[in-house]
């Protein structure tokens, strides 16, 4: 392919494959979604408009014992099935203070409600076969969610009973989700690949080490 056939009259760049839009073109508008994305979080879906937040410790308000000799996911996802029963307005964030908090059966994520650690000093520990978030209807959506600062540990994770492996047994195993932020999570020893990603919409994934 000769130089000139790759820009247009205007200078921008044209790759096959983009529709006939130049790649600034493109990049523009990845720009512009993303800030629409990131103000449509901010807001609880609310379109970044202001809303009371509601702020849950997993510690102090929820009862879970952060030294990981008891399983926290019970409580949590009793928690916020009783939260979601009368959905308050706007955006409910559960803060995991500094601690080991063992995830023996797999936590629910729902729509329209954060989780948020203190990075490496926020530790949940999935055991046996089970994600340490799971999704159970896995081509429902959720949405509106935010996974900020936290440590997922899967040294506690096993084979299946038999010995097999399973696709399922991951850090977040949500395959459907839209208008999601995963930031900092720090991911070590899971059984399965970090994340589920099968089918993500208008979400992003940030600063996660490999």
């Amino acid at each position: 392919m000769r130089v000139h056939d790759l820009f247009g009259m205007a200078g921008g760049l044209h790759l096959t494959g983009l529709g006939g839009k130049p790649v600034q073109e493109h990049l523009l508008s990845i720009q512009r979604c993303i800030k629409e994305l990131a103000r449509a979080i901010a807001g609880g879906g609310n379109g970044g408009n202001a809303a009371p937040a509601w702020l849950f410790d997993a510690f102090h308000d929820i009862g879970c014992n952060p030294n990981w000799m008891e399983s926290v996911s019970d409580r949590l996802n009793a928690f916020t099935a009783a939260i979601l029963a009368e959905p308050p307005v706007g955006p409910v964030t559960i803060f995991f203070p500094r601690g080991r908090d063992l995830a023996a059966t797999r936590i629910r994520p729902r729509t329209g409600i954060n989780w948020i650690g203190v990075g490496l000093q926020s530790i949940i520990m999935p055991a046996g076969t089970d994600a340490a978030f799971h999704n159970l209807i896995s081509h429902q959506y959720i949405r509106h969610c935010v996974f900020a600062n936290l440590a997922i540990d899967g040294q506690l994770q096993t084979l299946t009973a038999r010995g097999n492996y399973n696709v399922g047994t991951k850090a977040f195993y949500i395959p459907a989700f839209r208008d999601c932020l995963f930031t900092d999570p720090y991911v070590t020893d899971t059984g399965a690949t970090s994340l589920s990603i099968d089918l993500s919409d208008r979400s992003i994934v940030q600063r996660a080490p490999a």
